[in-house]
């Protein structure tokens, strides 16, 4: 009876022990079978990512500004969820000419990817890699890919324009995940580069390859598990090279700034800040030293100073103070000031001087302009007020971003009724408007507002948003975006008003010399409290029908009529090489050299 029991005992523990691997065997067979074959699946296979190249950026005439081309980089293959092998680590860190403890943070930043291989070198060329895969086999954990980097062939060209590229840092990472963005991604991180990254950013592809037991890349692909990356946009600009190179050479050795737009549609065919920077220098991983070389530079060479800095205008704000005037019927086109200019004003107690100690005389509103009397132009701001100026000066685009697509452009400062009472009170000075009326005192302009401000006048009123790409065109050819030209504001002249100005504007020029291209346009030398004078020279061509327009800031540079011998160049490259002999508006009938050289011609209205 006992054995009996004992039997029964010993049989039920076996059908319970029997059954219960049964069933564990069923439920890893059966209910579980596909997660733990997705997890063998894992634990052999690795999802490398295949980066998409960026599109290229093309200048007006099909010259390439910006391309992606073959590079390399060196991938650690461990899955980073486990803990990191100390021997492997001091192995590959001493081929790779850094520090153990730098290569362990660098797989660190991908552990938020378990089992996606993380970047330890990147930008290596054709040679680096032949010289790793010699030695490859001491370091099975590390394995090699294909990866574009950024390239330039223009070098420095256009360097504030184009912007560079650089590896998505963590506070632009948090703001980009959810649009597909990872650590180790390169995203534009200034200029076109950055305004324009969602075009030229691409989509990344994958392909699936087998590791053995030591993560070692078998290099099997499973074609089902492949996809292609895709190529980001390219884009067309309307920036032309042979100017662009016209105008940087301009700038070598000087700090500041040259633009040149079309004043019919608010095309730039040349944008240039200087001093600039190689963005080739920043493709792959810029080195710490390099970046501190270009950070803590005096001169600042990543700063735009074409959009991003603001400077006081000088002579060139007088167009603004003479629309006022005229505009508002406070000056006649014709009319002398009560004072003629001897060299000083007095205002109350004050004295403000005219830079021509020894006076003009009486003048006119071209008169003014032309020799660009200060004592002419304190009376003229004095009728017209602060709310007058402020008015004009804003009607022109002054005092807020031209809306270039570029990124953080500076809106200048414009000085208004509610600005004074905010530094002065009610009793705020009124010689503020004397000082303001000629540039100088609150105003700040930057040279894309002063560039766009001039156009308008020349086409006859139009404030143009400046366009910088025409269009977006895919890797099929396929057009995804077009950008036409965008009329923002329009300052209405009456005709009396404008031929009195147009006057005065060929007027300066012609004072300097042989005027072939019938340039108009301003002088300016600004007061600058941190340094010597800035020179401004801001004009248009040709007077009678103009078509290009361009602005001249030159830091420290003392007088604005030392650069009109540069603007004539660029004009005439614009008239040979952009508008053609054949498109270049031809003068009216009634208009002759010797009419231009005593400013006897009445400019007629631009289209």
């Amino acid at each position: 009876m006992a054995s009996k029991a004992r039997f029964i005992v010993v049989a039920f523990f076996a059908v319970a022990i029997f059954g219960t691997l049964t069933f564990r065997l069923a439920d890893l067979q059966l209910a579980s079978g596909d997660d733990f074959y997705a997890l063998s699946q894992q634990n052999r296979l690795r999802r490398i990512p295949v980066r998409a190249p960026r599109g290229r950026i093309y200048d007006r005439n099909g010259c390439v500004l910006a391309r992606s081309e073959p590079s390399y980089a060196i991938l650690w293959m461990l899955p980073t969820a486990e803990a990191v092998p100390a021997a492997a680590l001091e192995r590959s860190a001493a081929y790779l000419r850094t520090t153990p403890e730098a290569l362990a943070a660098t797989i660190e930043r991908n552990r938020e990817f378990p089992y996606e291989p993380a970047e330890v070198a990147v930008g290596l060329s054709a040679e680096e890699i032949f010289a790793f895969e010699e030695v490859r086999a001491r370091y099975p954990e590390m394995t090699v890919v294909s990866r574009p980097v950024r390239c330039y062939p223009q070098g420095p060209l256009a360097g504030h324009l184009l912007g560079y590229v650089g590896e998505i840092g963590p506070e632009r990472l948090a703001a980009l995940r959810a649009r597909g963005y990872k650590l180790g991604d390169t995203v534009g991180c200034a200029g076109l580069e950055y305004a324009f990254e969602e075009y030229l950013r691409g989509r990344d592809g994958f392909e699936t390859v087998e590791v053995n037991a030591l993560e070692k890349k078998l290099g099997l692909k499973y074609a089902e598990e492949v996809t292609p990356p895709c190529a980001g946009y390219d884009l067309h600009l309307t920036l032309d090279v042979g100017l662009q190179r016209l105008v940087e050479g301009i700038l070598v050795g000087r700090r500041g700034a040259v633009i040149v737009m079309d004043v019919t549609n608010g095309d730039v065919w040349a944008l240039a800040s200087s001093p600039t920077f190689d963005p080739n220098d920043f493709a792959g991983r810029i080195s710490a030293a390099k970046w501190a070389a270009y950070a803590d530079a005096p001169d600042h060479p990543l700063l735009n100073r074409a959009i991003q800095c603001s400077y006081p205008a000088g002579s060139t704000f007088k167009l603004i103070t003479a629309t006022a005037g005229l505009e508002e019927g406070l000056v006649e086109p014709e009319e002398d000031m009560p004072r003629p200019c001897s060299g000083a004003f007095r205002y109350g107690r004050w004295v403000f001087h005219c830079w021509n100690r020894s006076g003009h005389g009486p003048l006119d509103v071209a008169g003014g302009l032309r020799n660009s009397c200060n004592v002419f132009f304190y009376q003229v701001g004095l009728r017209a007020g602060i709310d007058n100026l402020s008015k004009y000066a804003r009607a022109y685009g002054y005092g807020s971003p031209t809306g270039i697509p570029l990124p953080h452009e500076n809106p200048g400062l414009i000085p208004s009724r509610e600005l004074l009472e905010r530094k002065w009170g009610e009793k705020w000075p009124r010689g503020e408007v004397i000082n303001n009326a000629i540039g100088q005192g609150q105003v700040l302009l930057t040279p894309i507002q002063e560039l766009v401000a001039f156009g308008a006048f020349a086409n006859g009123g139009r404030i143009y948003r400046p366009r910088l790409v025409s269009r977006v065109v895919d890797c099929d050819g396929v057009v995804r975006a077009t950008s036409p030209p965008h009329i923002r504001g329009v300052v209405d002249f009456k005709p009396a008003s404008r031929e009195a100005i147009m006057r005065g504007l060929i007027g300066v020029v012609n004072r300097f010399g042989v005027n072939a291209h019938y340039l108009a346009g301003k002088t300016g030398s600004a007061e600058n409290p941190f340094g010597d004078t800035h020179a401004w020279f801001t004009g248009f061509a040709p007077a009678y029908r103009p078509r290009v327009a361009v602005c001249i800031l030159i830091e420290n540079g003392g007088y604005g009529e030392s650069y009109i011998k540069w603007a004539k160049k660029v004009v005439g490259y614009c008239r040979e090489n952009i508008i053609g002999e054949g498109a270049w508006p031809a003068p009216p009938a009634d208009v002759t050299p010797v009419d231009m050289a005593k400013n006897a011609f009445v400019a007629v209205a631009s289209r």
